[in-house]
């Protein structure tokens, strides 16, 4: 009995490292984890795991635009 029970509480235990290594793993990987796309960006139609900006979200184009235009953070957030 007392295998038993020491079997019940390791699995347990076990599986949720595996399953935070996993995510882990995934995550330094770059692939997006979420259900849904954050506002701006929506999953690539072929990889589920990759965001791509929304060409219909002008506010946000707009803001990679300027940053890629070498303006600072703090320009974008006070126009």
């Amino acid at each position: 009995m007392q295998i038993l029970n020491m079997y019940n509480g390791w699995y347990p235990r076990d599986i949720s490292k595996k399953t935070r290594m996993a995510k882990r793993t995934r995550e330094e990987n770059g692939w997006f984890l979420g259900s849904r796309a954050p506002f701006g960006y929506q999953k690539f139609p072929e990889d589920k795991h990759v965001l791509i900006p929304n060409q219909n979200a002008p506010v946000v184009l707009e803001i990679f635009q300027r940053a890629e235009s070498g303006e600072t953070v703090r320009q974008i957030y006070d126009d």
